[in-house]
């Protein structure tokens, strides 16, 4: 009997470890030799309804392994068919065929002399189990046939208030384009029969299954979409993992995610004729499209209105027109009457920061909310085949291509667009995208080993022509490895470089003493650049040229830069600059222009008559407080302090925060006797002796 128990407990630890080590090396069993009439079956009631079976699957040199969804009781039940005459683990009941104990792993032996190692793994985020009145392979024959009649169980381990049963009620059907064609892991849509929220996403009724099929890290989509929900989109979907059972088939891990359409809870488009279309030169074909003028096709995706044919053709005007604008090269003004500029920017931005490449062809969404409304670039979508398997090369870009953005980046104002929203919106969280990663992979961890069991696919190119490798931390390290780099290389002005010669941006110190100016070109031929810097209240006669240096920028492209001292102007407000390229203003023009509100420390001279007036005199601040100054002497601080000590201070005024000489006059009466109503003379003596004397000199 020892014996006994002790080859037991020998072979239960063979069991993980040989499923450890089937893992990593070629298993010596091979598969033709399992006996084929022996498998496995776990039935369960989750949610009153009968769900299963759970039929094993077949890897790793012939382990097998039950995967179960969450709802299933420790206490199992596993029905078998063939000869087992012994279980390392669990009762076995001969007669009724039946396996029954709380067990993670058993081997089990059968009549011919051959075991069987067994190795039960159980889903720790929300199983989603799907049964269909027919078959997967005949929905896996035809992506647009639609199976009725089907029931849903959903099991959140985390929030049992997200837990339901749909029964017979719902509907099942295959998605995707080439994913579907090439890949075995395939998406699907469901529909249930009643609008509801699921794991905590808004109500409604249809949903999509995302397989992340070319992703070995399961991770782009829901990553993306994190972070586009962030951003000031008008919708952006939502969507959460989930382990997927098909009629007991362990399908993988999924993200479950809300559908692009027009919806309350999705695109929530009011006029009653909103559409949503896809710019697709791809996979058009079995969809109702048009050709715009620059041959891009677009594909009707959802409408408001049932009948909305009549509004994809106003949105095809729209289109239309936006094409005869760019190619006639009109001002950008016009161009932004026909689009929500914004939008168009942020998807931009997203698309070539994550590589997207897809999107300058094909899976970029747009939408118009009726006639009357701009076109709308977004929802974002379809990040699977993103990243390094977009462009290897962090530092490089490739969405710029895309026909529109190509054209509108040859405009300075979308230029300064996407310059502005990158800096205030996007760029710390895209920059954040590598560490997200990390509390995303501890999502799914459970089940990481799953999927990669249930699809052997790791290591070598898939049916696309991407490379993966063979371990999914390899892949994660990888992908996190680009993300930071990205961080690194990525900035606008590197990808206006790529579509016209310059690219000029302008930019103040944290102490408010320097303007940097910065111009980064394709152009090797570029021997000298300079700066030409003037106030317009001086005019371009008081100019100052200063040399800008060659530097490497992030985008590995080369920039110039040039630094104007503020410390040396005799102005604030509104200057100029003006990009100098050999000798000639650049072509086209790179300038730009700054308000100067205030000057750092000055170091030019305010005395009078042996006095230094400084501490009480801001030629800022009395130009700001006194708009006849202004209008009288401009913003030449020479010339304020020079009206300031022949009228100012004789008429009562302020030169500075620090002293207000009426006040002053009113609160020190030995002083008031004395000098009376000579302003001047209260403004010496603060500076001579009541700075000294500790007399405050404002309230």
């Amino acid at each position: 009997m020892i014996k006994k128990k002790l080859s037991i407990i020998l072979r239960v630890i063979l069991v993980f470890v040989s499923a450890a080590i089937s893992m990593c090396f070629a298993a010596s069993v091979q598969a033709d030799e399992l006996p084929e009439n022996v498998m496995f079956a776990v039935t369960h009631n989750a949610g009153g309804e009968p769900i299963g079976p759970y039929y094993d699957f077949e890897a790793n040199g012939g382990t097998r392994y039950l995967f179960l969804p969450e709802g299933v009781g420790e206490e199992l039940k596993i029905n078998y068919s063939g000869d087992i005459t012994e279980v390392s683990e669990g009762h076995l009941d001969t007669g009724a065929h039946t396996i029954t104990g709380t067990m993670e792993a058993f081997i089990a032996s059968l009549s011919d002399g051959r075991d069987i190692p067994v190795v039960i793994r159980r889903s720790k985020i929300p199983s989603l189990e799907i049964s269909l009145t027919d078959s997967l392979d005949d929905i896996h024959k035809d992506k647009d046939r639609i199976s009725t009649g089907a029931s849903v169980v959903l099991t959140d381990p985390s929030d049992p208030g997200s837990n339901f049963v749909s029964a017979g009620d719902c509907e099942f059907k295959g998605r995707g384009n080439s994913s579907w064609e090439v890949y075995d892991k395939k998406g699907y849509q469901l529909r249930l029969g009643e609008a509801r929220m699921v794991l905590g996403m808004d109500r409604a009724k249809t949903w999509v299954l995302l397989a992340n099929a070319s992703d070995p890290t399961l991770l782009r989509n829901k990553l993306v979409y994190d972070i586009t929900r962030q951003m000031k989109l008008a919708f952006a979907p939502e969507g959460e993992f989930v382990d997927l059972w098909v009629n007991g088939d362990y399908r993988g891990v999924y993200l479950l995610t809300e559908k692009v359409q027009i919806g309350p809870n999705r695109l929530d488009l009011t006029s009653g004729h909103g559409i949503i279309a896809e710019f697709d030169n791809a996979f058009y074909n079995n969809e109702i499209y048009f050709q715009d003028y620059f041959g891009n096709y677009f594909a009707l995706k959802d409408s408001a209105d049932p009948e909305g044919l009549n509004d994809f053709l106003k949105f095809q005007e729209a289109v239309d027109t936006l094409d005869y604008l760019l190619d006639e090269k009109r001002d950008w003004q016009e161009i932004e009457k026909w689009i929500d500029a914004e939008s168009f920017a942020r998807m931009f931005l997203v698309n070539e920061y994550f590589a997207n490449c897809e999107s300058a062809v094909t899976s970029f969404f747009w939408y118009q909310d009726g006639e009357d409304d701009v076109l709308h670039a977004g929802p974002a979508w379809d990040y699977d085949t993103c990243m390094r398997d977009g462009v290897e090369d962090p530092a490089e870009y490739y969405v710029y291509k895309n026909t529109f953005y190509n054209r509108f980046l040859q405009h300075e104002e979308f230029q300064q667009l996407i310059s502005e929203i990158y800096a205030d919106e996007c760029q710390p969280l895209f920059e954040g995208a590598s560490n997200d990663m990390y509390a995303l992979r501890d999502r799914i961890s459970s089940s990481i080993d799953m999927n990669y069991i249930r699809w052997d696919v790791l290591g070598g190119t898939d049916a696309k022509g991407h490379e993966s490798f063979p371990s999914y931390e390899l892949n994660f390290n990888d992908q996190r490895t680009w993300l930071r780099e990205r961080a690194e290389h990525f900035s606008p002005e590197g990808v206006v470089g790529e579509v016209v010669p310059y690219a000029f941006s302008l930019s103040m110190s944290e102490d408010g003493r320097y303007v940097d100016f910065y111009l980064t070109s394709t152009r090797q031929s570029i021997v000298q650049t300079e700066a030409s810097v003037w106030s317009l209240a001086g005019g371009a006669g008081t100019a100052t040229r200063i040399r800008a240096d060659r530097e490497d920028s992030d985008s590995g492209l080369p920039r110039w830069h040039a630094r104007f001292d503020l410390g040396t102007s005799r102005y604030i407000g509104t200057f100029k600059v003006q990009m100098i390229v050999n000798g000639q203003a650049a072509q086209p023009a790179a300038e730009g222009t700054f308000f100067v509100s205030s000057l750092p420390e000055d170091t030019g001279s305010y005395t009078y008559e042996g006095i230094d007036f400084s501490p009480v005199f801001d030629p800022v601040y009395y130009a700001m407080r006194y708009p006849i100054v202004r209008k009288q002497v401009g913003y030449d601080k020479e010339r304020l302090f020079a009206h300031f000590i022949s009228t100012g201070i004789r008429a009562g005024y302020q030169g500075s925060e620090a002293f207000n000489v009426l006040w002053y006059r009113e609160h020190n009466e030995d002083l008031a006797a004395i000098y009376k109503d000579s302003y001047l003379s209260y403004y010496e003596h603060y500076l001579i002796k009541g700075m000294a004397e500790g007399r405050p000199g404002h309230p």
